[in-house]
């Protein structure tokens, strides 16, 4: 069965943003890890966010591109099963996704401190600091993603005249807290949303004085 119009046209638009995607974080990516000027703490959350940004792009492709042109059914087994849990479920796309935003807050309290508190900058942002804060981005995206895979499952439903294998969530009375949780976390609106009050709470300092010209100089590391 050939995609609807609007399934293509998105296909399409989709396809356009994913090769800026691939290849301006792939850009990104090379210059920090190939100019040894580029290797500060600052550049290496940066690099953290290209390399999520890149797989949220790439791994979220098989939903909204492929599957809509390709579709049949699913291997049997264990293959089938992860392939659903993992790809066309979009699971390590929102585990990236989690990751850039970690990784977002993370730059937006190394910022505050590099301008408004750069005497204590180094101490609070070493190079040591900030690869562990990656490593715990990660560790974050992939906690808050876990109760999310048990929720994918094969369904087998009518396509056409024949009965094909499609990936459908399936919820229990049982494990809806944790995947309310999840879900929760996983909406990319609850995840920006985290930046913007981050920021928000910056001005809400620079207007009540917390911040003074004193204090204000620029650096950056």
């Amino acid at each position: 069965m050939m995609p609807s119009t609007q399934e293509a046209i998105f296909a399409v638009l989709f396809s356009v943003v994913l090769v800026f995607n691939i290849a301006g974080n792939s850009l990104v990516i090379y210059i920090i890890r190939n100019e040894r000027g580029m290797k500060t703490p600052t550049n290496y959350l940066l690099l953290n966010l290209a390399v999520a940004d890149l797989l949220f792009g790439v791994f979220l492709a098989p939903e909204y591109i492929f599957l809509p042109f390709f579709r049949h059914s699913l291997p049997d087994g264990v293959l089938g099963e992860w392939l659903c849990k993992l790809l066309l479920a979009s699971n390590i796309a929102w585990m990236a996704c989690r990751a850039s935003t970690f990784t977002m807050i993370c730059l937006s309290v190394e910022r505050y401190f590099a301008v408004c508190r750069p005497h204590t900058f180094r101490q609070r942002f070493s190079p040591k600091i900030v690869k562990v804060l990656v490593m715990v981005s990660w560790i974050y995206a992939v906690v808050i993603a876990s109760p999310s895979l048990d929720s994918f499952e094969n369904e087998l439903q009518p396509y056409y005249s024949s009965a094909q294998e499609f990936c459908n969530a399936q919820y229990t009375t049982h494990h809806q807290p944790p995947h309310s949780a999840s879900f929760f976390w996983k909406n990319p609106s609850t995840q920006f949303s985290m930046v913007d009050i981050l920021t928000l709470f910056s001005f809400v300092l620079l207007e009540k004085g917390k911040i003074t010209p004193d204090n204000s100089k620029q650096y950056w590391g």
